[in-house]
């Protein structure tokens, strides 16, 4: 199975962000969004994992990813086609943001010795939630921006990390995400507390 580690907002924050996205007025047609069950930052991905390996990884996570501290975000600003060859729309992360990248940077060190070689430098402080069709114009993009690229969400407490895997249609397209684990950050210093 296909095992990803990821970091979705609460409801309220995609909410908020739906109801900034509806009131551009693009039509279906003229963006293919997303599902909101389908936002969230991706901090690593693992590939196909025998379940034994799964678990494994699961145990690994939880005391490492405990020592980190939750973190205060939000999502701010949409941009669209940000590289050569991309063909989405995307929502930044702000916040502390350099400990998201601690934390991003970290999982490929920890995991290596268990066999997992991840790429450290994919990752991005940025949240997939829109392609283009053949439908969408110049215009259209321009107009999505005009409105949305100084978006500010409300702030929430990232305080754990999901292991997910993403569910896939009949064309490869990913329609669901199942989360497996939530891994809570900040426990290694409560476990500590609660020893003294």
């Amino acid at each position: 199975m296909r095992i990803n580690a990821a970091i979705p907002p609460p409801d309220y924050a995609t909410e908020h962000l739906t109801r900034a996205i509806e009131s551009v007025g693009l039509s279906p047609t003229q963006m293919d969004w997303l599902p909101g069950s389908l936002w969230m930052l991706p901090v690593a991905t693992f590939g196909n994992v025998a379940l034994r390996d799964a678990l494994d990884l699961e145990t690994l996570l939880q005391k490492e990813v405990g020592k980190f501290e939750p973190m205060e975000v939000r999502l701010s600003g949409v941009t669209a086609l940000p590289e050569d060859g991309d063909d989405s729309i995307w929502v930044g992360w702000e916040g502390d943001t350099d400990e998201l990248k601690r934390l991003a940077s970290a999982i490929p060190v920890w995991v290596r010795p268990f066999g997992f070689l991840l790429d450290r430098r994919s990752f991005r402080l940025r949240m997939r939630i829109a392609r283009v069709t053949p439908q969408t114009t110049v215009h259209d993009l321009e107009r999505l921006v005009e409105h949305l690229a100084h978006y500010q969400g409300p702030e929430w407490v990232v305080d754990d990390l999901t292991l997910g895997r993403p569910r896939r249609n009949s064309e490869g397209v990913v329609t669901a995400y199942d989360v497996d684990a939530r891994i809570p950050m900040g426990v290694a210093d409560a476990e500590a507390q609660d020893r003294t």
